[in-house]
């Protein structure tokens, strides 16, 4: 009888063992989003969002043809990941692979970034992302731009 109830109490246990995402704190799926975007790794950058998940940007931040509720708003795994791809694409990538930045834990299981780009030239430019992450996955996710020094 015993031994019956311990592989029950293990099959039970093995049944609701978390994924492994899930066992990765919200700053580090940040950070593997992070190296994703920088290394150019597409699969690393996106894979981390839930297939719901909600990328709000500035107004013109999103590439052409993707579906979205407004101009600055686009919902669900596909159409972020097309545009984490424009991040990466030739007229960006400089930009991201050089991007200098620093992580905040928030609460609630909120991540804020902090980078800068093309630090030090007349390119530059710098922002804040917030990432919400439930579950082991980024759920929402907010990108501010700071203005042009001029």
């Amino acid at each position: 009888m015993n031994i019956i109830f311990l592989v029950m109490l293990a099959g039970l246990s093995l049944a609701q063992a978390p994924k492994a995402d899930s066992l990765m704190t919200p700053r580090q799926l940040v950070e593997r989003h992070i190296k994703g975007v920088q290394t150019g790794d597409l699969d690393m950058a996106v894979q981390d969002y839930a297939d719901d998940a909600v990328v709000m940007a500035p107004p013109g931040a999103f590439p052409a043809g993707t579906a979205s509720l407004e101009s600055s708003v686009v919902i669900g795994k596909a159409n972020i990941r097309k545009f984490v791809a424009s991040l990466m694409d030739k007229e960006h990538a400089a930009g991201a692979k050089g991007m200098i930045w620093r992580l905040e834990s928030a609460p609630e299981g909120a991540t804020v970034m902090h980078w800068t780009q093309f630090k030090g030239t007349p390119q530059e430019i710098s922002g804040m992302d917030i990432f919400v992450v439930r579950d082991g996955r980024i759920i929402f996710q907010v990108v501010s731009l700071n203005a042009r020094k001029t």
